[in-house]
């Protein structure tokens, strides 16, 4: 299984962020020695990540669920349907 990807960013408040490959983001939410902590953007989700400080990688091997669909898919999935109703 291989590594899912993360995009670190900064939000438009200057704080770390990250994007992940599934298109959930999330922003910073503390640090320690070892570890930089992220929560998901979205405040209502509970979905929260760690990744390590030395190389950015995710502590753990699965990307945390989350407890609201992903609007990229849900954008994909209108835009394809809407391409079919026309046709």
């Amino acid at each position: 299984m291989s590594d899912p990807k993360l995009t670190f960013t900064l939000t438009q408040r200057l704080k770390p962020a990250v994007q992940c490959s599934n298109g959930f983001s999330y922003v910073g939410n503390g640090t320690s020695k070892e570890f930089n902590r992220f929560r998901c953007s979205l405040r209502a989700c509970n979905a929260s990540l760690k990744t390590r400080v030395s190389d950015n990688t995710l502590v753990g091997d699965t990307l945390p669920s989350h407890n609201y669909g992903n609007g990229l898919l849900r954008k994909v999935a209108k835009g394809t349907e809407d391409s079919v109703i026309e046709k």
